[in-house]
């Protein structure tokens, strides 16, 4: 597969990383306000974890600049936070702990937001895509 196929399809996957992240969200939001159940955020999570994974495999694969394969580790190291998080608030039956699962869910949002944005150089001649990102 060429190097421009494979970093289009990393483009796209950003872009549905992202809204997976915003769906993240309002998922929360259903949740908090006692529409429904945690089991929608939590599945969209699980979701998350493995689709930045593979977020950053795809950059790997993609061969796209240093510092865009690192974002996206970086985002998926944000996820595996997220998760231990929430994890480590309830073992250790600390709130405050849990409560910065809401802050790193900002972070994950801009750097997904960012790798989105800087993903659409992909669509670009390839030249053009290695200086613009």
């Amino acid at each position: 597969m060429g190097k421009l196929i494979v970093r289009r399809i990393y483009a796209v996957w950003n872009w549905l990383i992202a809204a997976a992240v915003v769906a993240q969200v309002f998922l929360a939001g259903l949740y908090v306000f006692g529409v429904t159940s945690i089991e929608a955020h939590a599945i969209n999570g699980s979701f998350l974890l493995l689709a930045t994974l593979l977020g950053a495999v795809f950059a790997l694969a993609a061969r796209v600049p240093g510092r865009v394969a690192g974002s996206s580790w970086a985002l998926f190291g944000l996820v595996v936070l997220q998760v231990a998080l929430i994890e480590v608030g309830n073992s250790t039956g600390i709130p405050l702990i849990k409560a910065f699962h809401v802050v790193n869910a900002l972070a994950i949002f801009g750097v997904s937001a960012l790798l989105a944005s800087w993903s659409r150089a992909f669509f670009a001649a390839p030249k053009r895509a290695d200086a613009r990102a």
